[in-house]
């Protein structure tokens, strides 16, 4: 059996039944927005490289044009939604609402990375940043803790730390604050009263009350794993519905798992069916691409929630979590924060970049120009080593031009034309007429790559809000 056939079938094997996990080989590259990296891969049965459908390749493709990548020491690529770059007070899971579903609540978003950040990885607030995505591997309904009390319901996005091995004996309680150091300042809290609303954005408690409503409340999360799938359940329905005085509508997931790298990726309602149409709901920890990186962080300090309680009241606090819902014994180590394997490009063979019809060949490197709108990406480093992002590339020392092999006779360096005492240009042979870039450069020619990047990846446009666009949990019926 071929390798990459193998690696496909662990890969299938380890999804979630019943939530489709398809191989989605042979498929063409995904189209970038404008202004993301672009590069497509050749595909032959003997490849080991990915498909950017089924690793975090569909995370640093298709998030590009809802906000910028970072990169921090402790998490490596992280992203920022352009929401919250523009509104220090947003926070996730809030434009949106909670669903009642077979696999406990589902959160229903109402923007357009939704798919992946509320459903995929986890959140953790940087200093001086705000809230960012750690990408993650494993497809939930939402990953959350939850705290309830007589009037309020509260939630938290759980930390990276919390991406423990999914497995049967996977399990995140009511000690998740105390484990994971949750504090107060990390929950939104609603009154049961706005429980039905479509949008929670601007219904949450003052953050002055946190503390208050936070000592008030009792942890009562159980994110756990169970027949073959992960399920979320916090407040339960009888209790919302005797506060509310509505009866809560409850909704079958219905995952199917997209092939087509150009799909959306959205969530519709059809009678008692939640249609949940994304990528696999496990994917591989690899990629073959990385992110345009906006900012460096450093390592960056990571606020858990406690920035505005007192030290004192600190300690306090979480003596009476750690007595309230004591750490279980035998529970696994906190895991480092999931970074994929990057796989490098293969010269000659698979994985070996092709160019989009009717793009000019450009070398096997960081390149500034565009092929049908869509920004070359530069090839990833080799497998396991990941080099700090949002340098300079490096001319390749010894590799020879990339046509060089389809003319033997020709010289190995791509900018042998360019000097008189020279022979002719390795593409002579083929084109009778001078090189289409001779006459745009009468002296000799920098570097291909020198040109490409004189200085790093420039500073993203801010993207325009409004609208619901791909990737957009949509609501038939309402």
């Amino acid at each position: 059996m071929c390798g990459r056939s193998l690696t496909f079938l662990i890969a299938a094997a380890l999804a979630l039944p019943g939530l489709s996990s398809t191989n989605a080989s042979n498929q063409p590259a995904a189209a970038a927005r404008p202004g993301s990296h672009f590069v497509g891969y050749t595909d032959n049965a003997d490849s080991d490289a990915p498909d950017d459908i089924d690793n975090f390749d569909v995370f640093y493709d298709r998030l590009s044009s809802d906000g910028e990548w970072f990169h921090d020491d402790n998490y490596g690529y992280v992203f920022q939604p352009q929401v919250a770059a523009d509104n220090s007070d947003w926070r996730p899971y809030a434009d949106g609402h909670w669903v009642w579903t077979d696999r406990g609540w589902f959160w229903a978003s109402d923007e357009d990375f939704g798919w992946a950040c509320y459903h995929y990885g986890r959140w953790i607030r940087v200093a001086g940043v705000g809230w960012v995505w750690v990408p993650g591997s494993d497809w939930a309904p939402a990953w959350v803790s939850w705290r309830e009390s007589d009037d309020y319901a509260g939630w938290a996005p759980l930390p990276p730390e919390s991406s423990i091995p999914v497995s049967d004996s996977f399990r995140v309680s009511d000690w998740s604050d105390s484990y994971f150091n949750v504090g107060p300042e990390a929950y939104g809290f609603i009154r049961f009263g706005d429980w039905f609303r479509p949008s929670y954005q601007g219904y949450f408690a003052p953050h002055a009350q946190n503390i208050v409503v936070f000592n008030q409340t009792r942890n009562i999360t159980n994110v756990h794993y169970e027949n073959n799938v992960i399920n979320n359940f916090g407040p339960q329905v009888e209790n919302i519905q005797q506060r509310t005085g509505q009866q809560v509508s409850k909704y079958n997931i219905n995952f199917q798992t997209q092939r087509d790298p150009k799909a959306p990726f959205k969530t519709t309602r059809q009678g008692n069916q939640l249609q949940v149409l994304a990528p696999p709901a496990r994917l591989r920890n690899v990629a073959s691409i990385r992110p345009q990186v906006r900012k460096q962080l450093g390592a960056g300090q990571v606020e858990r929630g406690w920035q505005n309680v007192p030290k004192a009241k600190q300690a306090e606090m979480r003596q009476q979590l750690a007595r309230a819902h004591p750490v279980p014994s035998g529970l696994p180590p906190k895991p480092a924060p999931v970074r994929p394997q990057f796989i490098a490009a293969k010269p000659g063979g698979a994985n070996q970049p092709v160019h989009a019809p009717g793009a000019k060949p450009s070398p096997p490197a960081p390149v500034a120009e565009k092929a049908n709108g869509h920004q070359g990406r530069p090839p990833a480093p080799t497998q396991g080593a990941e080099a700090a992002p949002g340098q300079q590339a490096q001319p390749p020392q010894g590799p020879p031009h990339p046509q060089a092999a389809a003319h033997p006779q020709g010289p190995p360096h791509p900018q042998a034309a360019a000097h008189p005492q020279g022979p002719p240009h390795p593409q002579a042979a083929a084109h009778p007429q001078p090189h289409p870039q001779a006459a745009a450069h009468p002296h000799p020619p920098p570097h291909p790559q020198a040109a490409a990047h004189p200085q790093p990846h420039p500073q993203a446009a801010p993207h325009p809000q409004g609208g619901k666009g791909k990737g957009n949990e949509k609501k038939q019926g309402e």
